[in-house]
C-alpha cells in the first residue's frame, strides 16, 4: 500500500502544466497525421474530406503552438536570472 502511494504521489507532482500542453499538442499532431493517412488510403471524396478534417485538427493545435512560442523566451529569461555566474 505505502508503495503505491509513492508512485501516486510522485506521478501527481510530476505532472505539470508543460508536459499536459505538451501532451495535448503531441496528440493532435498524431490526430491530423493519421487522418492524412487515412485520406492516402480512401476513395477522391473521402480523401478530400478526411484532408479537411486533418487541416481542422492542425488548426486546433495551433493556439497551444503559438501558447509554446510567445511564453518560452520568458521562461528562459527567468531560469538564466536564477544563475549566478
Amino acid at each position: 500500500m505505502e508503495f503505491y502511494l509513492v508512485v501516486w504521489f510522485s506521478t501527481i507532482r510530476a505532472l505539470t502544466f508543460w508536459n499536459v500542453i505538451a501532451f495535448i499538442t503531441d496528440s493532435l499532431f498524431v490526430a491530423a497525421f493519421t487522418l492524412r493517412v487515412i485520406g492516402f488510403s480512401s476513395t477522391a471524396e473521402a480523401a478530400a474530406d478526411t484532408r479537411l478534417r486533418s487541416f481542422q485538427v492542425l488548426s486546433v493545435a495551433a493556439p497551444f503552438i503559438w501558447y509554446v512560442l510567445n511564453t518560452a523566451p520568458q521562461l528562459e529569461d527567468l531560469s538564466s536570472s536564477h544563475v549566478s555566474g
